[in-house]
């Protein structure tokens, strides 16, 4: 692969990652295999977090800048550094999956440290790519992207059954994103710990509480 055309590839996920995924929070509930029991994970996505996803060396060492430089289209061959093409590669061939990252998304599990370089806790995916994140504050953070079957690298594949995203600065979760066909909102809307982070009262389509 080329290196103009890893930069193309790059900016253009910048700027759609911009649109879709900056200064967002992203809530993944799932149910966990062996209980069923649901659970969930809020997870962070900013500007300095883009330049850890594409395994790019960036010469000036700044992420916020790197992210800068693509959104703005002016990314050069001189601004990084390529140390293995096809890792490289392998990246970039998934890393569109960020910006569907609400129909990409069907498992996640605890790093089952399978990979001895790979240095993540919590990772979503499927059978085509994997999306790792790690504790930040009350938050999850992603930190690496690369492509793999989900269920060689997680202790246990647990059913991703719901997303939603909202803006950082929002206090909860208006609207969905993701709902499992066979799954009822009832179930994720009041169960316990999930509901004072939902609030879709104004969706007339959704059930009100019952009681």
């Amino acid at each position: 692969m080329q290196v103009k055309n890893i930069i193309k590839t790059v900016i253009q996920v910048a700027q759609k990652y911009r649109e879709k995924l900056e200064n967002k929070n992203v809530l993944f509930i799932y149910l966990n295999r062996y209980n069923q029991e649901i659970k969930y994970i809020e997870t962070k996505f900013l500007s300095r977090n883009f330049l850890h996803l594409t395994g790019l060396n960036f010469l000036n060492k700044y992420p916020n800048y790197f992210y800068k430089l693509c959104i703005n289209n002016k990314l050069k061959s001189e601004n990084i550094q390529v140390s293995n093409k096809k890792v490289i590669q392998m990246k970039l061939e998934v890393l569109n999956n960020l910006i569907a990252i609400d129909k990409k998304s069907k498992i996640i599990g605890n790093f089952n440290n399978s990979k001895l370089k790979l240095n993540t806790e919590i990772i979503v995916g499927n059978i085509n790519w994997c999306l790792g994140f790690v504790k930040e504050d009350d938050y999850y953070v992603p930190n690496t992207l690369f492509k793999e079957d989900i269920r060689n690298v997680v202790e246990s594949a647990n059913r991703i059954i719901c997303i939603m995203t909202k803006k950082i600065k929002d206090d909860k979760y208006v609207s969905i994103d993701y709902l499992a066909k066979d799954f009822e909102i009832e179930k994720i809307i009041f169960s316990k710990d999930l509901e004072n982070k939902i609030d879709l009262k104004y969706n007339k389509n959704l059930p009100k509480k019952p009681y």
